[in-house]
């Protein structure tokens, strides 16, 4: 047995595939799935849902799509999410120093993502993949709350569930934003 056999098979030994749980069908929730990847964790799964409903409401401000008579209101409840409610969030207080690194460069991603969507082909393209670094946050906490494998197996959903189904086309994005210039 060669050295890379020995530690392939201890690493092998070590990593415990996640139990099999149940289909995901047309009557699952998002709130469904954020409890399943946050491994049942009510409270993790109250930081994915804060961070996630956050992010979409950054992201509708900044493309203009809040109507100028809800702007007020849905300033307010992103300001009590982020202000109120995470920082008092059992989980978010616990795993602190691990979640904040990833939410500050997701939004920054996120961020940069809005000034090369006006760039070239180029810039286009990482602006569609990086428009969505938000979803970092799911594969930590599923990480936090049932290892390695179940963030593995979480990571995978996460794709499916918001890029397998119904996901806007790179194509259909790219004829969006040029259009919009």
């Amino acid at each position: 047995m060669t050295d890379f056999d020995y530690a392939s098979e201890r690493i092998f030994e070590h990593v415990n595939l996640a139990p099999e749980v149940k289909p995901i069908t047309p009557e699952t929730t998002t709130w469904d799935m954020y409890k399943r990847w946050a491994n049942g964790d009510e409270e993790a799964a109250r930081v994915l849902a804060i961070t996630g409903g956050a992010s979409q409401m950054a992201d509708d401000f900044v493309d203009g799509d809040v109507p100028e008579e809800k702007r007020s209101d849905v300033m307010s409840l992103l300001l009590i999410s982020l202000l109120v409610e995470l920082p008092n969030n059992a989980f978010y207080q616990k795993y602190r120093v691990r979640l904040e690194p990833i939410l500050c460069s997701s939004i920054l991603m996120w961020n940069g993502s809005n000034k090369w969507v006006k760039g070239n082909e180029h810039d286009r393209r990482y602006a569609y993949v990086y428009r969505e670094t938000m979803e970092q946050i799911i594969g930590i906490v599923a990480l936090l709350t049932g290892g390695h494998a179940h963030a593995i197996r979480t990571n995978n959903e996460v794709h499916q569930w918001f890029h397998g189904r119904e996901a806007e086309a790179y194509a259909e994005w790219e004829r969006e934003v040029t259009n919009e210039r």
